[in-house]
């Protein structure tokens, strides 16, 4: 939905009633924020309900809850918009599994007009029957564009399950109904790593295996579990990060430019990429597990679980045949710090001698955490009567402006959901070839090597760049 003259965002009309999975357990910290948010720039319909589910909260707790933690958003200020849409906030009671909740449900819906969009922050194995729920009140495939389905990650624990999950999905609601949410693509650096490539004419003819040499992808985490062991346990850095954001922002790295950027063109894209992966084997990657993560709450003794995964990617295409791509993710790392870095192949022939000092591959940075930056590494000469090469960073920082303008992730995508636009959310095609890509690790799992809280990740990770001649990139 675009900007008005005065900057401002049209509000859509049209009334719409928002179903709520998870209304006390994600929409804490995210949810909320995220539609305090999208109320004060203005990107809410003009007249949105918000049907939340609960096992026992009232109305007056969701409430409660709503406008306690809705302003812990971007945006401060709090709008006429956002105190009617938490007015708007009814309770309705039930589990998941529940026949009675969707009658509840149903009769709920019965006094609210218009789109129905609803959203499933609930395990995996509850989609299917939740799917089919919502179907037999008349939110499946028949209601067509006016019932729209955002699932939160992970979509399976394999290829095997994820494809499971889709035909369980497919079999109430077409894949033009189904959104699924990662928010990594909803970050503002991911979507300057495309205006940066497709706009700008000096990027695009450098983009290929004759002048990038190499590619790293990091998303590295400083905590820990913080209070989610008994998710965590059971899913692992490979699969909560390794196999979704690390393979999601690479393949934004490594894609053909698109006809448009938006909706199936900009998929079709992404998944091309992710299909000419080659599955990654045991002996091209890390895992890792920190020291007294056993001790964690929720965390089973003697956990074999990882909360470190390193890789080394090949892209089998024209585009990219050769050139080697690290990813790694880790918990109790040294800092929290995520980006991309894209290094290209060395001047074949050094010009002038006596020359001293720093003549490094030319690196493009794009940073996504902490803060969102790009940063190109040139050399140049240091002034001075000698020839001294030196690094050069030409850097281009948004500002605090722009930070505090432009969106949180999950308010980008939550915006772009409720105005139907799936050009962020990922298809299933694209989740299944993210588990092929690393279904051999999967089946014949690394054992995790230790590392300390606060390292880099376990030494053994730095054979995997170390093999290559190469480095991984300092942290923070």
């Amino acid at each position: 939905m675009g900007a008005g003259p005065t900057g401002e965002v049209a509000q859509m009309a049209a009334p719409m009633t928002l179903v709520l999975f998870g209304a006390t357990d994600l929409a804490r910290g995210r949810l909320w924020p995220a539609l305090h948010d999208l109320a004060a720039s203005g990107r809410l319909p003009q007249r949105l309900g918000v049907l939340g589910i609960s096992r026992s909260a009232s109305t007056e707790d969701l409430r409660a809850l709503a406008a306690e933690h809705g302003p812990g958003g971007a945006r401060l200020e709090t709008s006429e918009r956002w105190e009617r849409l938490v007015s708007d906030v009814e309770a309705v009671n039930g589990a998941g599994d529940d026949p009675q909740l969707y009658e509840r449900l149903e009769r709920a819906l019965a006094e609210r007009e218009g789109e129905r969009f609803t959203y499933l922050s609930v395990a995996p194995s509850l989609f299917g029957a939740i799917g089919g729920r919502l179907a037999g009140i008349g939110l499946g495939r028949d209601a067509g564009a006016a019932s729209r389905v955002v699932v939160e990650k992970p979509f399976g624990e394999d290829l095997a399950s994820a494809r499971e999950l889709r035909a369980a999905l497919h079999e109430h609601f077409d894949e033009e109904q189904l959104l699924r949410i990662d928010h990594y693509l909803g970050k503002e650096a991911a979507q300057n790593l495309l205006v940066l490539r497709f706009v700008n004419g000096i990027f695009e003819p450098l983009w290929d295996r004759r002048s990038i040499e190499s590619v790293q992808v990091t998303v590295a985490e400083a905590g820990g579990v913080d209070g989610r062991g008994d998710f965590y346990d059971a899913t692992g850095a490979l699969r909560d990060v390794g196999q979704n954001h690390l393979l999601q922002l690479l393949a934004l790295t490594l894609m053909d430019p698109p006809a448009r950027v938006a909706g199936d063109e900009l998929r079709a894209e992404r998944l091309k990429v992710l299909r000419s992966i080659v599955p990654v084997e045991p002996a091209a990657a890390v895992l890792g597990q920190y020291a007294g993560y056993d001790g964690e709450e929720g965390v089973a003794g003697g956990s074999r679980t990882d909360t470190y995964a390193a890789m080394r990617v090949e892209v089998e295409s024209w585009r990219w045949a050769g050139v080697p791509c690290y990813l790694r993710t880790g918990k109790r790392l040294a800092a929290k710090a995520a980006e991309i870095a894209v290094a290209f192949r060395p001047s074949p022939h050094m010009p002038f001698d006596g020359a001293d000092g720093w003549a490094g591959a030319n690196r493009l940075i794009i940073g996504i955490q902490p803060g969102e930056r790009v940063q190109l590494h040139v050399t140049g000469k240091r002034p001075g009567a000698g020839l001294e090469l030196v690094k050069v960073e030409l850097d281009f920082d948004p500002g605090d402006e722009a930070s505090s303008e432009a969106p949180e992730a999950y308010e980008r995508l939550l915006g772009d959901a409720i105005e139907g636009d799936s050009t962020l959310f990922t298809s299933s095609a694209e989740v299944e070839a993210q588990w092929a890509a690393v279904e051999p690790l999967l089946h014949d799992r690394p054992e995790p090597q230790p590392y300390e809280p606060g390292s880099t990740g376990p030494q053994a990770a730095d054979e995997i760049p170390g093999r290559d001649g190469r480095r991984w990139r300092p942290l923070g």
